[in-house]
């Protein structure tokens, strides 16, 4: 999980590291919707690409970082990688970094997925050097320490970093993406029709989706690994909960 965390850091604070991930995001086609690929065999670009930049991605991690930067690569996720990059170049003390902050860019990753971290972190820049020996502890130089310090005195930094963690983590509302997910609700319902008569169905049951029950999971009709995120990000939707 550190190196995706690390993936996510270096891309919000490196451009040209974001462009290339951006530039290998594999997507297919469900239903005539563009989707990012869930089959990690088909990532070998991605893994070139990480590879390069001396990061071990587990198989895990290579299908979330696609999904990630399929995420990522348009709109307001772009544009707040972007702002992001621009504002840690202008932070003073970059020179005195190490050649490869690997542990600075894991807390800048998990910023952009725990957001109580990341408000911990914006509450008391001044602290940084002591927030990071609480849990999780990060193991960071002073130069390191002084750097951070300054980028989260920059409350756009918050606002951008907010960006990232509801683009590539919270289910997407634009209208195409919020078309897949009716169609694919609609198929998770049409699913839990068809094993409703089953008399050992092994089906789990989730929150009501548009008023109806629905029933994801069973070994007789198993959906395939698309339509149970799609599953897990409704359940998210409508409970707040993962």
């Amino acid at each position: 999980m550190d190196q995706l965390w690390g993936v996510l850091g270096r891309a919000c604070v490196d451009g040209g590291f974001a462009t290339d991930l951006k530039g290998v995001v594999v997507v297919k086609k469900v239903d005539g919707y563009t989707v990012p690929e869930d089959e990690v065999a088909g990532l070998d670009d991605l893994q070139k690409v990480l590879t390069a930049a001396g990061f071990r991605a587990s198989l895990w991690e290579r299908g979330e970082l696609n999904r990630i930067f399929y995420w990522l690569k348009e709109g307001k996720g772009a544009q707040a990688l972007r702002n992001l990059a621009e504002i840690w170049q202008k932070l003073p003390g970059l020179a005195d970094l190490p050649r490869y902050p690997a542990e600075l860019w894991r807390l800048v990753g998990l910023c952009c997925i725990d957001k109580q971290v990341a408000s911990r972190f914006f509450a008391e820049p001044e602290k940084v050097g002591d927030l990071v020996k609480e849990d999780p502890k990060f193991s960071l130089g002073s130069a390191d320490v002084e750097v951070l310090a300054k980028f989260f005195e920059v409350k756009e930094a918050e606002q951008w970093l907010g960006v990232v963690h509801r683009e590539s983590w919270i289910p997407p509302t634009g209208a195409e993406q919020a078309a897949f997910y009716r169609g694919a609700a609609a198929k998770l319902l049409k699913l839990a029709d068809d094993v409703k008569d089953d008399p050992q169905p092994m089906v789990q049951c989730a929150p009501s989706y548009e008023g109806k029950p629905m029933k994801l999971l069973s070994y007789r009709h198993p959906p395939s690994p698309l339509l149970e995120r799609v599953a897990s990000d409704l359940v998210f939707a409508s409970t707040g909960q993962p």
